[in-house]
């Protein structure tokens, strides 16, 4: 529900606020997905449920190429840089 909220609250500020959609998606990779730091099953969880909340709550038609690119790149930046297999592998599932 958490995530509903974030999705819906990047909506409205998306055009207005870019640098705090910036600001969040980078908090995203830092509090989630940052594998020195943050423990192996918070990016599982993540992973589980970040693109699936996604799809649910974007239209394709509102989506533009750079708004998916920003949305997916705590993911791609994690891709970059893990070094655990099994969290690798579930990203990219």
């Amino acid at each position: 529900k958490q995530l509903v909220a974030v999705f819906s609250q990047l909506k409205a500020v998306w055009n207005s606020n870019p640098e705090w959609v910036q600001k969040y998606m980078d908090s995203i990779y830092e509090e989630s997905l940052k594998e020195k730091e943050v423990p192996l099953g918070v990016g599982m969880h993540m992973a589980d449920i970040y693109i699936d909340e996604l799809s649910k709550n974007f239209d394709k038609n509102e989506m533009s190429h750079e708004r998916v690119t920003q949305l997916l790149n705590p993911f791609l930046q994690a891709l970059g840089k893990i070094q655990q297999v099994v969290l690798f592998q579930r990203i990219k599932e």
